[in-house]
Protein backbone atom coordinates (compact mmCIF):
# COMPACT_ATOMS: atom_id res chain seq x y z
CA UNK A 1 0.00 0.00 0.00
CA UNK A 2 1.30 3.46 -0.91
CA UNK A 3 1.71 6.09 1.79
CA UNK A 4 -0.37 9.22 1.15
CA UNK A 5 1.15 12.37 2.67
CA UNK A 6 -2.08 14.35 2.14
CA UNK A 7 -4.05 11.86 4.25
CA UNK A 8 -1.29 11.98 6.86
CA UNK A 9 -1.41 15.81 7.08
CA UNK A 10 -5.22 15.98 7.32
CA UNK A 11 -4.84 15.41 11.07
CA UNK A 12 -3.49 18.96 11.32
CA UNK A 13 -4.56 20.82 8.20
CA UNK A 14 -7.83 21.52 6.47
CA UNK A 15 -6.19 21.56 3.01
CA UNK A 16 -2.86 19.68 2.90
CA UNK A 17 -2.32 20.53 -0.79
CA UNK A 18 -2.38 24.27 -0.07
CA UNK A 19 0.02 23.72 2.81
CA UNK A 20 2.40 21.73 0.58
CA UNK A 21 2.28 24.52 -2.00
CA UNK A 22 3.16 27.01 0.74
CA UNK A 23 5.99 24.69 1.83
CA UNK A 24 7.40 24.78 -1.68
CA UNK A 25 7.28 28.58 -1.86
CA UNK A 26 8.79 29.19 1.58
CA UNK A 27 11.10 26.21 2.04
CA UNK A 28 9.26 25.18 5.23
CA UNK A 29 10.22 21.74 6.54
CA UNK A 30 8.26 19.27 8.63
CA UNK A 31 10.41 18.21 11.59
CA UNK A 32 10.25 16.35 14.88
CA UNK A 33 7.99 13.39 15.48
CA UNK A 34 5.99 13.97 12.28
CA UNK A 35 9.13 13.71 10.16
CA UNK A 36 9.97 10.42 11.89
CA UNK A 37 6.44 9.17 11.32
CA UNK A 38 6.55 10.15 7.64
CA UNK A 39 9.83 8.32 7.12
CA UNK A 40 8.68 5.31 9.15
CA UNK A 41 5.21 5.25 7.56
CA UNK A 42 3.55 5.07 10.94
CA UNK A 43 1.29 7.21 13.12
CA UNK A 44 1.66 8.08 16.77
CA UNK A 45 -1.39 9.36 18.64
CA UNK A 46 -1.22 12.78 20.30
CA UNK A 47 1.84 13.99 18.39
CA UNK A 48 2.11 17.57 17.18
CA UNK A 49 3.31 19.17 13.94
CA UNK A 50 6.69 20.93 14.13
CA UNK A 51 7.89 23.14 11.29
CA UNK A 52 11.10 24.93 10.43
CA UNK A 53 10.34 28.12 8.51
CA UNK A 54 12.68 30.71 7.06
CA UNK A 55 12.38 34.17 8.61
CA UNK A 56 10.94 35.67 5.43
CA UNK A 57 8.10 33.14 5.64
CA UNK A 58 6.61 35.12 8.54
CA UNK A 59 5.27 37.75 6.14
CA UNK A 60 3.03 35.14 4.53
CA UNK A 61 1.19 34.62 7.83
CA UNK A 62 0.29 38.30 8.13
CA UNK A 63 -1.85 38.38 4.95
Amino acid sequence: RAFNINDFLKRFLKDPRKFRSLQTRTGALISGSQALQLLGRTRWPDSDLDLYIYIYGQTLRQK
